[in-house]
C-alpha cells in the first residue's frame, strides 16, 4: 500500500504544473488581472486551486483566440 502515495504525489504535481501552463497559454483570452488571480490561487491552494481552475475552464484544447473566432465567422455554412 505504500506505493500509492508516490503515485498520488506525481499526479498532483502533474495537475498543478498543467494548470499553471494552461493559465499562461490562455493569456489571449483572459485579462492580466484574471491570470494573476488564477496563478495566485493555484500557488496558495495547489490542489484545490487547480481543481477549481479545471472545473471553471475545462480541459479543452488550445485556447481560442480572437483570430480563431474571426476565421470561424468567415467559414461558409454547409
Amino acid at each position: 500500500m505504500s506505493w500509492i502515495w508516490p503515485i498520488i504525489a506525481v499526479l498532483i504535481i502533474f495537475m498543478w504544473t498543467y494548470a499553471l501552463i494552461d493559465i499562461v497559454r490562455r493569456r489571449h483570452t483572459m485579462s492580466g488581472l484574471r491570470i494573476v488571480a488564477w496563478v495566485i490561487a493555484v500557488f496558495v491552494f495547489p490542489v484545490l486551486g487547480a481543481i477549481v481552475y479545471f472545473l471553471v475552464h475545462g480541459f479543452g484544447g488550445p485556447p481560442e483566440t480572437p483570430r480563431d473566432r474571426e476565421m470561424e465567422d468567415r467559414l461558409p455554412l454547409a
